[in-house]
């Protein structure tokens, strides 16, 4: 455990770091990078896409700014992660991903994702109303196995908690073949919920893998980290 590592909300200053954590986090260790593989994204055209969103700071779903938590060490960022609240104002947040990319994507570009679509349908998983969602959850190479990721969850849970009427369980969907992530996860008090498999071999000209996880955290795992 490194000590005096900062976590705190991400500010408009923080960007870059956090279109890198996002790119990570994508990744998962392989290749490819989702968003642009479905849309026909050169990483350049990823970068930018994301600035405009994370800048305009939507609530509620992936790309929402004021979500992201980044940590700090020695005045160097070192981890980032994503979060909001499922369905908090009603419209679920694969709607408003998508709302969003339709405004900022060209036809082509949404052509291209639309076609792309049959190959992750099996891999996709409903995100249950009124639960956290953290996604993006990356930390430097340097900086890993040393709990910051751990550090970073656990403070961001601690904040929504202070805000919302009653925090009872939290999501986060991975690839299930990163076995880094998964283990970390696991040791953070996540219960493996589900996971699904595509057979079909065109998957992995989107995802970097093959099966993709629902982990949950609830009960008292989710108060151990509370009352810590």
């Amino acid at each position: 455990m490194i000590e005096d590592v900062l976590v705190r909300k991400a500010t408009i200053n923080d960007i870059p770091f956090v279109i890198e954590g996002i790119i990570e986090a994508e990744k998962s260790g392989g290749n490819t990078i989702t968003t642009c593989s479905i849309f026909d994204l050169s990483i350049e055209d990823f970068k930018e896409l994301l600035t405009k969103l994370l800048s305009e700071d939507v609530e509620d779903y992936d790309y929402f700014l004021s979500g992201f938590f980044v940590a700090e060490y020695n005045d160097e960022l070192i981890g980032t992660c994503g979060s909001w609240v499922e369905s908090l104002n009603e419209l679920p947040s694969g709607m408003i991903k998508a709302n969003m990319l339709l405004q900022n994507l060209s036809r082509e570009k949404i052509l291209s994702g639309n076609k792309k679509v049959r190959i992750i349908k099996d891999l996709n998983f409903p995100r249950e109303k009124g639960t956290l969602q953290l996604e993006h959850i990356y930390v430097k190479e340097s900086f890993r196995r040393r709990g910051v990721a751990s550090k970073i969850i656990a403070e961001i849970i601690k904040n929504y908690n202070a805000t919302l009427p009653k925090l009872e369980k939290v999501q986060g969907i991975m690839f299930y073949e990163n076995y880094k992530s998964y283990k970390m996860h696991m040791k953070n008090g996540y219960i493996e919920t589900e996971t699904r498999r595509s057979e079909d071999p065109e998957v992995l000209t989107v995802f970097p893998y093959q099966s993709r996880t629902l982990m949950e955290l609830y009960g008292e795992s989710l108060n151990k980290i509370l009352n810590n």
